[in-house]
Formats: structure tokens, sequence, C-alpha cells
């Protein structure tokens, strides 16, 4: 499956897959979890609506996403 960048991923359900959640994240607290697809993208979902499906996500994308999330681009501010 290929997307020009910037294009929107799309919702879809996928199972079979090893999701992994932030061991910061209390078991009750919102969070998404991650997954490696077998196509090398990467599934994110909602912890709390799995079974809503997944937003996949090129690795690419995921890696900025992440690198930016970690220098606290996206900290909420008072």
């Amino acid at each position: 499956m290929s997307r020009a960048l910037g294009e929107p991923a799309r919702p879809r359900s996928v199972g079979g897959r090893t999701w992994r959640k932030s061991s910061h994240s209390a078991a009750d607290s919102y969070c998404v979890e991650l997954a490696l697809m077998s196509d090398g993208t990467i599934g994110v979902r909602d912890s709390k609506a799995p079974d809503r499906g997944a937003l996949v996500i090129a690795t690419e994308q995921a890696a900025r996403f992440l690198g930016r999330a970690m220098e606290g681009a996206f900290d909420l501010r008072a």
C-alpha cells in the first residue's frame, strides 16, 4: 500500500500482531499501542478500544513523530 506524503492514514482492522504500549503508561490511563505490520509499516491503535481498528503509517513518518514527541513538541502547555 502506497500513499503520498501527507495523505492521511486510514483506519483499518489489524489483528494477530504483538501490540506494545509505553512502560510509563498506567493500566487505566489513555494511551496508544504500536505494532510492526508484516509490510514494515507501523500500526497505531487506542489501547482502550483495540477493536476499532488502527492507523497504519510508514516507518519514516512514525520515526519523525516519535522524535518530535521526545523533543516535547506536543507537550500541553498551561
